[in-house]
């Protein structure tokens, strides 16, 4: 900022410094980023643990091993479909949630 005072202080007085604008670089939109659902098929679901082990930010496991989830953003989808992967009972699926 103590470089460019003088141009700040003509900035702040006249508004711009009279160069020509010649176009700014657009900025992109802002995109919402994916979201995706872990699911268990409860019909299959043994209560082994593993999903939670694998992604302890996600899944909480209840008083008898049984999990619950929490919605995974697009950055750990990689890491939620492992787990799915992983899934001795096949039990695990992953959606797009939105």
């Amino acid at each position: 900022m103590d470089a460019f005072a003088g141009d700040l202080a003509v900035h702040e007085r006249r508004g711009s410094c009279g160069r020509p604008i010649r176009g700014a670089l657009p900025l992109p939109e802002p995109q919402e980023e994916p979201r995706y659902q872990l699911d268990v098929d409860w019909t299959r679901c043994q209560g082994h643990g593993l999903c939670a082990h694998l992604l302890p930010e996600f899944v909480d496991l209840d008083e008898h091993g049984y999990p619950s989830f929490r919605e995974v953003p697009a950055w750990m989808a990689r890491d939620a479909r492992r787990a799915v992967e992983m899934c001795p009972a096949l039990a695990l699926r992953l959606a797009s949630s939105g």
